[in-house]
């Protein structure tokens, strides 16, 4: 294999994962989440062990907990809301996420913590300083704090947050609201802050740190809020003006996430943005579709809270309307794959690479097509070939079927044993059709490795002995006819 093929092997393999974490099915499987979990490991070259990780809390306080390297974010999470009497049930309410301090004490949400991703390693493996993993609650539905209210532990989490969220200008109550909150901060009345907070504007939305944009024109700067079924952001025109905008999520058609790591290297415009991410979403205005871009090293995170409101939303239409009551069970990032009557709903994860110029992929739609369909088509690694059939022929069999059902009972894998064999992974290896599939993966990892014209001049030497052989024995040449036989 050359470097230009090996290079864009790479790309396909990493394009690829990139889009098939995003399978509810996928993630729901305890080999694949296996499989990426050893991938963390040997990517950060970090064994697994045990050590101690700081969770950071709303109120500014850090917890220590005892974890493996190798503890995904769902395990953490589970052992933090354990230590502080979290209710098991309600843990689909909150959410691991890195955070980071700023010079000025400010501080900044970095990204959420996907439930296979590995807290110890992706705080190792951050460019950025100063940076914590962070307990907060994961809804930007402000009325979902009612859901709450009987646990005590879940009070006192929402609670100290929004308080964090004032004091940090994100949400901006008014003077009137202001002083009524402190007294009933004096009071220690939690029930009464909190439904006096749920009035307060921008109150449980996400705030992200000063990027750039392109609206109304290029090089503008703007400051977003996200949450509450809305984007509002507040752009800096060129005379140092401000617009405040609010696209509500009704209007937003689809959004992408682009990496411009090869683009900040040309000519243009993106050369002095200084930001390697891109999100763009297309809105409905006036009757016509736009775009508005961002440029934003949150744009991630930015993605993960358009696809909550989108699967809060739609949650919230399962629980009004009877036939959709199969959507209630499904997974908050399931829920954004559904399109409800009349919309046109997609996510796209857009990857620009080396060797893989403006190519996009829509995750919400692969035409039918299972992960190991897409995987032969696009010639990934052969290891991951192989872990998707066996998690294919598991799915058939049920072994992966209906186990972590998260929001209903949050199941978690305790095995932290490692892959030894594909062999242990495949319950079918030792019937016949297991042994005739072996064989024939195995003579395909073959050819592969020492190459097809290399296996054809290998095939054509051993004919070769074997007719030397032949004449050896018999003294008979192959294919030639009227000779005489040779006698011993």
């Amino acid at each position: 294999m050359t470097t230009s093929m090996a290079n864009e092997r790479r790309d396909q393999l990493e394009h690829y994962l990139q889009n098939v974490t995003v399978d509810p099915n996928m993630l729901r499987s305890d080999v694949f989440v296996e499989f990426l979990k050893r991938v963390q490991l040997d990517t950060f070259s970090i064994t697994a062990k045990k050590a101690a990780l700081d969770v950071l809390l709303p109120d500014g306080r850090s917890m220590e907990v005892e974890i493996l390297t190798s503890d995904t974010a769902e395990r953490v999470l589970e052992v933090v809301s354990h230590k502080i009497g979290l209710c098991r049930e309600l843990l689909g309410y909150f959410g691991l996420f890195l955070i980071r301090f700023c010079k000025e004490g400010k501080l900044s949400v970095m990204k959420k913590l996907a439930d296979f991703e590995l807290p110890y390693v992706s705080l190792r493996s951050s460019e950025l300083e100063n940076c914590k993993v962070g307990l907060r609650k994961w809804y930007m539905d402000p009325s979902l704090d009612s859901l709450l209210m009987d646990c005590r532990a879940a009070v006192n989490l929402i609670y100290m947050q929004a308080i964090q969220d004032i004091q940090e200008g994100w949400a901006k109550p008014t003077q009137a609201q202001r002083q009524e909150l402190e007294a009933l901060q004096e009071e220690g009345n939690q029930t009464k802050f909190l439904e006096l907070s749920r009035e307060v504007r921008h109150y449980g939305c996400v705030q992200l740190d000063p990027c750039t944009c392109d609206y109304p024109e290029p090089g503008c700067g703007a400051v977003l809020s996200v949450g509450n079924n809305e984007i509002s952001c507040c752009v800096t025109l060129p005379g140092d003006q401000t617009q405040h905008v609010v696209f509500p999520m009704s209007r937003v058609k689809c959004w992408q996430v682009t990496f411009l790591g090869t683009l900040l290297d040309m000519d243009g415009p993106q050369r002095t943005l200084n930001q390697n991410l891109e999100l763009r979403f297309q809105y409905s205005e006036e009757s016509r579709w736009q775009w508005f871009v961002l440029y934003t090293k949150q744009a991630f995170l930015l993605s993960s809270c358009l696809k909550k409101m989108i699967s809060e939303k739609m949650a919230k239409r399962a629980a009004e309307n009877p036939e959709m009551s199969g959507f209630s069970r499904c997974r908050p990032w399931e829920k954004t794959a559904i399109t409800p009557p009349g919309e046109d709903f997609s996510l796209q994860v857009v990857l620009l690479g080396r060797d893989l110029p403006n190519s996009t992929e829509d995750i919400s739609n692969h035409q039918g097509a299972t992960p190991l369909v897409l995987a032969k088509r696009r010639g990934v690694n052969k290891d991951v070939i192989r872990l998707l059939e066996s998690l294919e022929e598991q799915e058939v069999k049920g072994f992966n079927r209906g186990t972590h059902s998260k929001l209903e009972t949050m199941q978690t894998a305790e095995s932290e044993s490692a892959m030894e064999s594909h062999s242990l992974l495949n319950p079918n290896l030792q019937k016949g059709e297991g042994v005739l599939s072996s064989f024939r993966t195995t003579w395909q990892e073959f050819v592969e490795d020492l190459g097809f014209w290399r296996v054809l001049l290998l095939i054509f030497v051993i004919a070769l002995l074997s007719l030397g052989i032949a004449y050896y024995v018999s003294g008979v040449l192959p294919f030639v006819e009227n000779q005489p036989e040779l006698v011993h």
